[in-house]
């Protein structure tokens, strides 16, 4: 028999099915007329958009579930391709803030508590701004949410299997799962230790989600191999890919020095909690884990280690940044987990005290109602603010990279936000059938490199480890063949290309020339699309106001680029004599300067002003 938390009382509850249902229809009338109807190029929303697009294999652990999920919703005929996939970030927050509503009446035995916990959910801005464009995060939190919830409920055989192929599924997905292990350890121990099930029957129900995980992840690797970060025809390949070689390990972004004190990183968290709950909400947390303490310990120590694991333990490990608009938006998004539990506390601290309440209310049970939803109150005008759906310069971005090229044309590309928006324009809007598009960066693996070669067999890589500081052999190479174009990044990256080349911006990227004298003779060219550029008929982003763009967000990053490469197109606007198509792009960068304010952006030996 199931020991209640707290004191029975004349608090209605609603039925887990109903309960769940109204609360994650309620998320998504809140998420869906906000979710951005373009692509977005934060975090690596861009690359899996497109492999969601193709059904391919992203990068690692290559997310098999995320995927399939995603290249289902990419068939639905709604919207442009990025919008399909951005839908599927609501939908899981919306099961997550089910189970969130779930957990919460159970633990309160309260309808109000799981309104308040649910309402408080639906409203934190970070989770919701996580609702709102394609990211593998939300799915982590509605399987975290799962996992709780199940963990919460365990009582019988049945329910610890359930429980752990819920496990087997989360740790297929992401490693952040494990972050779940000491809590839900915790809150199920009642269960366990009646032995309901045997341990082999667990991890044989753990295994069996986690094999059809990797199966799933076998087809997308059948189906389109030119997008799949590993060799998943080897063993060698599939152990890259579980362990994360790539990126330096399971936890590889905890492994790496950072010169900020741990006390930056606790306090960005500390931040993104009050911005996103307010302090109404995060004091009915504390109570809510005060009176759990009083009446049921095992789910006060679960429900904080939910906390406190995902939450400090998580920002304390952090190797990031936490300093400026992009990185703590990067930041952001990796701490969303430790808000599921802090709601589920809300929810229990609100029903604690309505049951302080005198009882001779009017209309008792819609007064508690009406004071569950009070937590949300003071992050209702910060949640309304959270709002992607005009945010269009992601998707500007992606046709712009590849806008107006001619045909044949050799495009070199680098980093996080040219590579994912090439992905995408050639995943999804077929951008790439006219031109040829390589990433220096990833070719110096072997199997990156016979990607390249079954993919693009007329383009021949320099002998021996390709580099980024061999981009210009490249270049030397097909520059005398077809025209070729490089995103800035390069230049910085080998060094080379500019002492051996001349270049001319147009739109986002630079076209490489043999010299000067050559570069001169393309001053006309230049000059008309510089402006193109100014009046936007060259360059949709270029039109774009900057105040179009979700702040804060890593799209100021995008608004950055789009400013320096108009600042390089007007400088040599002026020396072509083009004057009025270097004022008005003058005008344009400038004014995307004052929006953006002073900001930290990415280089490669990491973030400076």
């Amino acid at each position: 028999m199931s020991v209640d938390p707290l004191p029975r009382a004349s608090h209605p509850v609603l039925r887990g099915g109903w309960l769940f249902a109204l609360a994650a229809v309620g998320s998504l009338g809140v998420a869906l007329p906000r979710v951005c109807r373009d692509l977005v190029l934060m975090g690596d929303s861009a690359e899996l958009t497109a492999a969601a697009h193709v059904w391919g294999v992203p990068r690692a652990p290559g997310y098999p579930l995320w995927t399939a999920l995603g290249h289902l919703a990419s068939l639905v005929p709604v919207g442009s391709p990025a919008f399909r996939v951005n839908l599927t970030s609501a939908v899981f927050h919306a099961i997550a803030i089910g189970f969130v509503a779930l957990s919460a009446q159970r633990l309160a035995r309260s309808l109000a508590g799981g309104v308040a916990a649910a309402l408080s959910l639906s409203l934190a801005s970070s989770f919701l701004f996580g609702s709102l464009y394609a990211e593998i995060y939300p799915l982590n939190d509605a399987l975290f949410a799962a996992l709780l919830w199940q963990a919460i409920r365990a009582e019988t055989r049945r329910d610890l299997l359930l429980l752990s192929g819920t496990l087997g599924v989360a740790l297929a997905h992401h490693e952040l799962a494990l972050l779940a292990l000491p809590a839900v350890g915790i809150l199920a121990a009642r269960a366990l230790r009646k032995r309901r099930a045997a341990a082999g029957q667990l991890v044989l129900a753990a295994l069996l989600p986690f094999a059809v995980s990797q199966l799933l992840l076998w087809l997308a690797y059948r189906r389109a191999p030119g997008v799949s970060w590993c060799d998943l025809g080897s063993w060698s390949g599939w152990g890259e890919l579980l362990l994360r070689s790539e990126w330096g390990g399971l936890f590889g972004w905890a492994r790496a020095a950072t010169g900020e004190p741990v006390g930056e990183r606790l306090g960005a968290m500390a931040l993104v909690w009050f911005a996103s709950f307010g302090p109404v909400a995060l004091v009915s947390a504390a109570v809510g884990v005060l009176a759990l303490l009083r009446e049921r310990r095992d789910a006060c120590l679960g429900l904080s280690m939910a906390i406190a694991v995902p939450g400090p333990l998580l920002s304390a490990a952090f190797s990031g940044s936490v300093e400026g608009e992009v990185p703590h938006a990067v930041f952001e998004r990796l701490t969303t987990m430790a808000l599921v539990p802090i709601a589920v506390a809300c929810g229990v601290g609100v029903a604690a005290v309505l049951r302080r309440l005198p009882g001779s209310l009017p209309l008792p049970r819609a007064a508690a109602l009406c004071l569950a939803m009070v937590p949300a109150l003071p992050v209702l005008l910060f949640g309304r603010r959270v709002d992607m759906s005009r945010d269009t310069i992601g998707g500007a971005f992606a046709r712009d990279v590849l806008r107006g090229l001619p045909d044949g044309s050799l495009v070199l590309v680098s980093g996080d936000l040219y590579s994912g928006a090439v992905q995408y324009g050639c995943a999804a809007l077929g951008q790439c059938s006219r031109v040829d598009v390589v990433v220096p960066g990833l070719l110096g693996r072997p199997f990156r490199r016979a990607q390249h070669e079954r993919r693009h067999p007329t383009i021949a890589l320099p002998e021996g480890r390709m580099a980024l500081g061999r981009t210009h052999e490249l270049v030397e190479r097909e520059l005398l063949l077809r025209p070729v174009f490089v995103a800035p990044a390069l230049l910085s990256r080998d060094p080379e290309l500019g002492r051996r080349f001349a270049f001319l911006p147009e739109r986002l990227l630079a076209r490489v020339y043999v010299d000067e004298a050559a570069a001169a003779a393309a001053l006309p060219h230049f000059a008309g699309v510089a402006a193109g550029m100014a009046d936007g008929t060259e360059c949709e982003g270029c039109a774009l106001a900057p105040e179009r763009v979700t702040r804060p967000s890593q799209h100021v990053a995008v608004m950055i680029s789009y400013s320096l490469m108009m600042e390089n197109a007007s400088r040599r606007a002026r020396r072509a004599g083009a004057d009025s198509a270097s004022r008005a792009l003058e005008a344009r960068f400038r004014a995307i300067d004052d929006a953006a304010g002073p900001q930290l952006v990415m280089t490669p030996s990491g973030y400076n002003p």
